[in-house]
């Protein structure tokens, strides 16, 4: 299957354009048909597929891991299924903003947000293990900055993948 502009994922999730891409697989914007509203899509790479069963078995894992946290602090898992083509993926909530590694690029975090934001993470963790999940790969990257209702940082973890249960 080749991921494209206007490409149906399921009946209800059409691909609008890429957002993202790494070694492991991409991130798409996708739209909802049902729900009228957009999604982000994460595909691992075809090729994956078929010559590291791990990567998939990873990427499986990370689905059921984060679905499992219910916190505002994790980014929410809403399905996630193989393409025809045999290719995994997860439909989840597409967040506005930037990771904290592309915020820390820029410079130094005032003293009050930078706690705001590890406050944030620490819940998001702390939910994780409640939820039997342990990270394994907190890292600025890993870590994505919204901007809340107030105008206020709010922190979302992201990628699961390396997760253990």
């Amino acid at each position: 299957m080749e991921l494209a502009p206007g490409t149906l994922v399921r009946d209800s999730i059409r691909l609008v354009r890429p957002l993202g891409h790494g070694s492991m697989g991409s991130v798409w914007v996708a739209e909802h048909l049902v729900l009228e509203t957009q999604v982000a899509v994460k595909f691992v790479h075809a090729e994956l597929v078929v010559t590291d069963p791990v990567a998939v078995k990873r990427f499986e894992r990370e689905a059921r891991s984060a679905a499992k946290i219910k916190s505002p602090h994790v980014v929410e898992i809403f399905d996630a299924g193989v393409t025809p083509a045999g290719v995994p993926f997860l439909v989840m909530e597409l967040l506005s903003g930037e990771s904290l590694g592309d915020r820390l690029q820029r410079g130094h975090l005032p003293l009050m947000e930078a706690a705001e934001i590890v406050g944030q993470v620490a819940r998001a963790l702390e939910r994780a293990h409640a939820a039997g999940v342990i990270h394994r790969d907190i890292k600025p990257d890993n870590i994505f900055l919204c901007a809340g209702d107030d105008g206020r940082v709010h922190a979302k973890v992201l990628d699961f993948g390396v997760a253990a249960n």
